[in-house]
C-alpha cells in the first residue's frame, strides 16, 4: 500500500487486518478493534506555534478549536 487512505479504505470493505493510528480507526464504524492500544506504538503530538502569534485572534480560535477536537475524542 502507498497510501494510508488507500489502507483504510481496504480495511473497511473487509480486505484484511492492519495496525492503525486510533485517531484514524477510531472514526471509521466499519472497523473494530481486534486488540488494546499498542502502548510502544504510543507517543505524543505537540501543537506547536510561534510566540509573537499565538495570541492572534484568529490563531487562539483555531487552537481552542483543536483543543475542543481533542477533549471530545479523548478517551473514544
Amino acid at each position: 500500500m502507498s497510501s494510508q487512505h488507500t489502507l483504510l479504505d481496504m480495511l473497511c470493505a473487509g480486505a484484511g487486518v492492519s495496525i492503525l493510528p486510533c485517531f484514524l480507526g477510531d472514526t471509521a464504524p466499519q472497523l473494530r478493534r481486534c486488540g488494546p492500544v499498542i502502548e510502544e506504538l504510543t507517543k505524543f503530538q505537540w501543537v506547536t506555534m510561534h510566540d509573537d502569534r499565538r495570541h492572534l485572534p484568529e490563531v487562539r480560535m483555531m487552537t481552542d478549536r483543536i483543543v475542543q477536537v481533542i477533549e471530545q475524542h479523548r478517551g473514544q
